[in-house]
């Protein structure tokens, strides 16, 4: 019941959620949940079992674009990935930054040289890697910005809901031009179907992975009967 009226009290307010599980030093042991406010683009967390609200950063311009947050937190930090808006030029830059958990620091580690639209932003712990899932790719880099590639590409898809098999080592994410759910290897390579669907014009752009259950969790528009 707690958490269930954390989640309601925030789902209204918030763009994204992340959760830091208790690997961190000592004065910042109790796990927490991050967010992304729309439109301000404050950062903001909470204690699980305190529902009050800590504003770590902003606000960040209105007219910019969020479109994921990652904690890591074995290295007590936090990633966004943001559509930055230029009043001068009415254009918007897509960034990865970064920030302590407690919102100092903040900094951007990446900048994309071509923008490539929306980003689902990723954490893979054991491979020490952030993830971007695009429009029609996904890229990787490591948590510094360093060693960005392009590990898939295929214009014929567009990337809906994605997420990480942590468990079995896998890059799930709905393909919403043929409504499936496919699977990669963390390295961009060995693509399959899986045997889940999901109707276009119904999924709503988030899905959460349990490797340990075998299960896939996403959200839709419409209630199926």
């Amino acid at each position: 019941m707690g958490v269930a009226r954390v989640a309601r009290a925030l789902i209204a307010a918030c763009a994204f959620l992340a959760l830091a599980s208790p690997l961190l030093g000592q004065e910042q042991a109790a796990q927490s949940i991050f967010w992304l406010e729309h439109p301000t683009g404050f950062l903001a967390s909470t204690a699980i079992d305190n529902i009050a609200r800590t504003e770590l950063a902003g606000p960040y311009d209105g007219r910019s674009q969020y479109f994921g947050i990652e904690v890591d937190s074995q290295a007590g930090k936090v990633y966004t990935f943001v559509l930055v808006h230029n009043p001068l030029t009415a254009t918007s830059s897509p960034v990865v930054r970064q920030s302590n958990l407690d919102g100092s620091d903040s900094q951007i580690i990446f900048t994309y040289p071509v923008n490539p639209g929306r980003g689902i932003l990723k954490f893979e712990p054991s491979e020490r890697k952030l993830y971007v899932f695009g429009p029609t790719g996904i890229d990787r880099m490591n948590p510094d910005g360093s060693g960005f590639e392009n590990i898939f590409s295929d214009p014929s898809q567009f990337i809906l809901q994605a997420d990480i098999d942590h468990v079995n080592g896998a890059l799930i994410y709905l393909d919403f031009q043929s409504t499936n759910y496919k699977l990669l290897d963390f390295d961009g390579t060995n693509p399959r179907v899986l045997g889940a669907t999901c109707p276009q014009h119904q999924c709503f752009p988030a899905m959460a992975v349990d490797g340990v259950a075998g299960k896939i969790y996403y959200s839709r528009y419409h209630t199926p009967p």
